[in-house]
């Protein structure tokens, strides 16, 4: 496994490095366990995506000709790890239209001289016909945690440059296929942060009145489980699992699904 540093950029605390580490090992065995069940071919067509190898349909949007093709050759260079690339679109203004044609499971978005109209563009992908269950990477650096902040919260789910070694591009890909968020190098922190850093105590899992589906629930997350798997274990649907997870959420004090899945982790239930 990569020395991947997941962020989270409303942790401000000592504790942060676990978090980091914790994330891209949960998200490290659940790509394993991906590994082992066949994919169907999303597209429903006879193309090569039927080959029981992919397991994620990437898709290259924007940036230059001689990356896509650096990325396309790395990519079918790593076959063992399930990555197909399916498409590559070089302008931004036709990849709202393309992807929703190609129906990727991630899209590696190319970066502009523009942060702003990169995170507009992500935000679009993440809401168009076709894309919208899609995972964002965008091509470039996170400075620091208020641009991860800014990232998230348009949809990406992890960031790095193209001048990283071969393997941890690769692993980073495969942590966000697997329900991860990575962001490399890792984010400085803010430049007007400088505030101590203090550790914080989390709720014990026994003491915060979950009821025994919310503790199904966040075990099975803590297994890396999506919340249409849970669903098929419980005999739940969709919306009645996220009704128990953010009930749940909200009593151990965990602010997003990573965190939670990692505090359940600790605690015991996974």
């Amino acid at each position: 496994m990569i020395e991947a540093e997941v962020c989270n950029p409303f942790d401000r605390t000592a504790g942060h490095q676990r978090l980091f580490r914790e994330a891209a090992a949960l998200a490290d065995q659940r790509w394993r366990e991906l590994r082992l069940a066949p994919l169907s071919n999303p597209a429903g067509n006879g193309s090569s995506a039927n080959a029981p190898w992919v397991k994620a349909r990437v898709l290259l949007a924007g940036g230059h000709a001689i990356a896509h093709a650096g990325l396309r050759s790395m990519l079918d260079g790593a076959r063992g790890e399930g990555l197909q690339v399916v498409g590559a679109v070089r302008d931004h203004r036709h990849a709202l239209t393309e992807a929703g044609r190609y129906r990727p499971d991630v899209i590696l978005l190319g970066a502009t001289d523009d942060f702003r109209k990169d995170l507009s563009m992500a935000g679009s992908l993440r809401r168009a016909r076709g894309t919208t269950d899609a995972r964002i990477i965008l091509l470039r650096q996170a400075e620091n945690v208020a641009q991860v902040s800014r990232m998230l919260k348009a949809g990406v789910s992890g960031a790095f440059p193209l001048d990283q070694d071969t393997s941890c591009i690769i692993r980073a890909i495969s942590v966000v296929v697997a329900g991860g968020s990575i962001f490399l190098p890792a984010p400085l922190g803010d430049e007007h942060d400088t505030s101590e850093a203090v550790e914080v105590q989390e709720p014990v899992v026994d003491d915060v009145g979950l009821t025994d589906r919310e503790r199904d629930v966040l075990s099975m997350l803590a297994r890396g489980l999506s919340n249409a798997e849970i669903g098929r274990e419980l005999s739940l649907s969709v919306a009645t699992v996220k009704k128990h997870l953010t009930q749940a959420m909200r009593k151990i004090c965990q602010p997003d699904r990573l965190r939670a899945a990692l505090y359940a982790h600790r605690q015991g239930l996974g």
